[in-house]
């Protein structure tokens, strides 16, 4: 736990943290840097990624699970005057990559222009791959799970 929790000293796209529980630890990837609050503001956008792992030390287990959670909302005109959207889900996620372009009006020079105001990207392997690495150079095996209730998730 001691060597994941060292990650926050690197410059990497998540967070590593204690959990609620005692033998838990939750990876959340930084979607909320600067970079993605203005995004997210101007857009009503908030989604996150969370990977949780619970520690089994009788079995030498990490159990892993996968978080996702996403709300967007839009104010418009007409008979789309409101959109809310959200969702989430759990589970094992063996792979994910996206990227996303945002073209905006801008003004550049005091003059009006169509250009790209902001690109991310999202993969999942940058994320999990160098937690699975410490997990099993401890020693420990990495178990990704869909639920953490033992007789569905083992």
């Amino acid at each position: 736990m001691a060597r994941l929790l060292a990650l926050n000293e690197q410059n990497i796209p998540f967070a590593v943290k204690r959990g609620r529980r005692d033998n838990e630890i939750v990876v959340d990837w930084r979607y909320a840097d600067a970079r993605w609050l203005d995004l997210m503001r101007l857009h009503g956008m908030s989604k996150g990624y969370r990977l949780v792992l619970r520690f089994d030390e009788g079995a030498h287990n990490v159990r892993a699970q996968d978080r996702y959670a996403s709300f967007d909302w839009s104010a418009g005109h007409g008979s789309d005057l409101l959109s809310l959207n959200w969702s989430a889900s759990l589970g094992i996620t063996f792979y994910e990559y996206r990227h996303e372009r945002v073209f905006g009006l801008q003004f550049k020079d005091g003059k009006p222009s169509f250009d790209l105001s902001y690109a991310y990207t999202f993969d999942l392997s940058e994320l999990k791959q160098p937690i699975i690495e410490i997990v099993r150079h401890a020693g420990w095996n990495f178990r990704p799970v869909i639920t953490f209730f033992r007789p569905i998730g083992g």
